[in-house]
C-alpha cells in the first residue's frame, strides 16, 4: 500500500471513529433549531406520526397517476439514479398531501429495481409497485399518456382514468418517444395546459417529479395556474398569462379539440359505411 493510500485509510478510519459523536451533535442542533422555530410560531409541517396515517387507501382523491419505468434499456446508471431520486421526490410530496394521489410505479424491475433496493426499504413506501407494464394493469380505454408533444389538452381529471408519466431521464436524447409509443399503441394522450395559463422561457419539458407535483397540486386546488406557480422552478422563467389571454387560449384549445372530435366522428362514420 502506497503512502497516499495509507493516508486516505487513516482519514477514513478517523472519520468513522468520530461519526457517532458528529451525529449526536447534529441531532442536538436539529432539536435546538426545531425548538427555536416553535417558539417563533413557525409552522413545521406534519409530524412523522401523522404522515404514517396519511395513506392512499384513506385518501378522498382517487386519481391514479402512474410512473412508467419501462425505459431502463435506454438509460445509463447515472440516469437511473436520477429516475429513482425523482421517484423519491414524488413519494415525499404525495405522503405530505392532505389527500394523496393513487400513486403507481409500473414495469418496476431490472436496473430501476436494483437502484431502489440500494435506496432503502422502499417496499414499505405507500406506493403501488407493479412489475407488469401499465397497459396490463389498467384497461386500454382508461389510459391517458401525458406528453408535451400531444395536441390534446388535459383540462380536468376523471377518476376512472390512469394518467401515465414516462419514467425516462434522457436529457433530450429520445425526444418525443413517449408520445410516439402512445400513438403506436392507440392510447389516449394529453399535455399539461401550460400554454393556456403561462409562458416559459425554456423548453416545456419538465422532470418526472415536477409533473407529478403539478398533478398533485391541481388535485388539491383545482387550479392549473396555482399548480404551475407552486411547482415550476424559477429557472424556467415562468410568467403567468393575463386572464384575457388565458380565456382566449382556452377557447382556441376548445375549438381545436372540437375539430379533432369532428374528425374522429367522420372517420368512424366512414368506417361504419365501408363495413356496411
Amino acid at each position: 500500500m502506497s503512502k497516499h493510500q495509507l493516508k486516505r485509510l487513516k482519514r477514513f478510519e478517523e472519520k468513522m471513529r468520530k461519526r457517532p459523536e458528529m451525529r449526536a451533535k447534529e441531532r442536538q442542533k436539529k432539536k435546538e433549531r426545531i425548538k427555536a422555530m416553535r417558539e417563533q410560531g413557525i409552522e413545521l409541517g406534519p409530524s412523522r406520526k401523522k404522515l404514517k396515517k396519511n395513506c392512499m387507501v384513506d385518501s378522498a382523491c382517487k386519481t391514479q397517476v402512474v410512473i412508467d419505468c419501462s425505459f431502463d434499456h435506454l438509460m445509463q446508471d447515472k440516469q437511473v439514479m436520477c429516475l429513482v431520486q425523482q421517484l423519491q421526490f414524488c413519494y415525499a410530496a404525495n405522503r405530505r398531501a392532505a389527500n394523496p394521489l393513487q400513486f403507481y410505479v409500473t414495469s418496476c424491475d431490472d436496473k430501476t429495481l436494483t437502484r431502489l433496493d440500494q435506496a432503502g426499504n422502499y417496499r414499505n413506501w405507500d406506493i403501488h409497485y407493479k412489475t407488469e407494464p401499465y397497459h396490463e394493469v389498467f384497461p386500454k380505454e382508461n389510459i391517458v399518456y401525458l406528453s408535451s408533444e400531444s395536441d390534446n389538452v388535459l383540462e380536468a381529471f376523471e377518476d376512472d382514468k390512469a394518467y401515465i408519466i414516462g419514467g425516462l431521464v434522457d436529457f433530450n436524447h429520445h425526444k418525443g418517444l413517449c408520445h410516439k409509443l402512445a400513438v403506436e399503441r392507440g392510447l389516449q394522450h394529453a399535455r399539461l395546459p401550460i400554454d393556456e395559463y403561462a409562458f416559459l422561457k425554456t423548453r416545456k419539458v419538465l422532470t418526472i417529479n415536477h409533473v407529478f407535483e403539478i398533478l398533485l397540486h391541481f388535485s388539491e386546488t383545482k387550479s392549473w395556474k396555482e399548480a404551475f406557480l407552486s411547482v415550476i422552478p424559477s429557472r424556467k422563467g415562468l410568467r403567468v398569462l393575463p386572464e384575457s389571454a388565458t380565456s382566449k387560449n382556452t377557447n382556441s384549445s376548445d375549438t381545436a379539440q372540437n375539430h379533432v372530435t369532428r374528425e374522429t366522428d367522420l372517420s368512424e362514420a366512414k368506417t361504419n359505411k365501408s363495413n356496411d
